[in-house]
């Protein structure tokens, strides 16, 4: 809801047009530690949301001629589509932070604030959330879940890539992420299911290895 009220991108999407060496530099500066190895998106993720957003205010002062995109719907456009019942639409918190990554006031004033300004726009009770990155155990654990359950969440979708079978807790739903990609890819993928991730890891470290090593080298340096 933030987004949409202020017409503004989250953070991801803010550092699409950015020189990815100049920001490497930077970041490693402001991590001070020799971070060169890695992709941005990964050791960003390994910070707070406050750090992510004074790294990017650095830039973009550093570097004025950036061309400005917005990525995302407006409040009106938001409820045309709540009005549709197409769709039904939850809370991904205000600002996309990994939760993990906050402390306990943080992750509660991004997923309290979310839900509830999300139904002042909607005029209508949220009972969906979505984890930013949703990486179970990496992005969020039980303090967000007693969050949600404070706020009369039902139902939380993670991106942890399985299928869901009545084990699964209401608040840790697994998907499929499928947002490109030929036919063929895309019924591999849901042909291979769970064993998507295990088979992609083989040629590459997954992302939480990444990221752990990341925070590894920050906390050493």
């Amino acid at each position: 809801p933030k987004i949409t009220s202020n017409n503004e991108n989250f953070w991801f999407q803010e550092i699409r047009e950015f020189d990815k060496s100049k920001l490497n530099k930077l970041i490693s500066k402001y991590c001070k530690t020799d971070l060169s190895q890695y992709p941005n998106w990964a050791i960003l993720k390994t910070l707070k949301i406050e750090d992510i957003w004074k790294i990017i205010d650095e830039y973009e002062k550093q570097n004025i001629h950036i061309a400005k995109k917005h990525y995302n719907m407006n409040n009106e456009q938001l409820k045309e589509v709540h009005a549709s019942k197409i769709v039904k639409i939850g809370a991904h918190t205000l600002n996309h932070p990994i939760l993990r990554n906050e402390s306990n006031d943080v992750s509660k004033k991004e997923i309290t604030d979310s839900v509830r300004n999300l139904e002042t726009i909607l005029n209508d009770k949220v009972h969906y959330f979505a984890y930013p990155n949703g990486i179970p155990g990496l992005d969020f654990n039980e303090r967000e879940v007693s969050f949600l359950k404070e706020n009369g969440i039902k139902l939380a979708f993670s991106t942890e890539s399985r299928n869901l079978s009545i084990g699964f807790s209401p608040f840790e739903i697994p998907r499929y992420g499928l947002s490109l990609g030929s036919d063929a890819f895309i019924k591999a993928k849901l042909l291979l299911g769970r064993y998507w991730d295990t088979i992609k890891n083989l040629k590459s470290k997954s992302e939480a290895r990444i990221r752990k090593e990341i925070q590894t080298k920050i906390s050493l340096g």
